[in-house]
């Protein structure tokens, strides 16, 4: 047996999880990207209906409270805690013209960075329909000159 066939089916397993990496990247570069430009409706179609978009308060803890989940369990505090159709309102008041505080709008940057890609697991079977993916990223807004 040669190195290469030693080699090469851990290669393409290799090769199968750069790409998809590389394809989430693209996707959250593109979401990013959509934002930036103020392209509310293609930023929406992103998403299925059964989208559940929110953004929990977060809270400094003490290191013996580290291992807690971030919104208790029956806690529903956030700054945005949105399904499709607010999400849809939202962006119709974006291109009403009536949205007085995005007058004149904010110019904004989403940096998104650290990916980690992980095909989801039931019983152990490896998913290729759902994937958990978790990424840091950074907002940066500014409204006056």
């Amino acid at each position: 047996m040669t190195v290469d066939q030693i080699l090469a089916p851990d290669a393409a397993v290799e090769l199968e999880k750069v790409l998809l990496q590389h394809r989430v990247e693209q996707f959250l570069y593109h979401e990013a990207l959509l934002l930036d430009r103020w392209r509310w409706s293609s930023w929406l179609e992103l998403f299925t209906e059964d989208v559940l978009y929110w953004m929990p308060v977060r809270k400094n803890r003490l290191r013996r409270q580290r291992d807690q989940d971030e919104v208790p369990e029956g806690i529903e505090m956030a700054h945005f805690y949105d399904d499709f159709e607010s999400l849809r309102m939202r962006v119709n008041q974006m291109h009403s013209g009536t949205h007085w505080a995005e007058d004149p709008p904010s110019r904004c940057r989403h940096l998104v960075t650290n990916v980690i890609v992980t095909p989801r697991t039931d019983d152990g079977a490896r998913s290729a329909a759902e994937l958990d993916v978790s990424c840091n990223f950074v907002l940066y807004r500014n409204r006056l000159e």
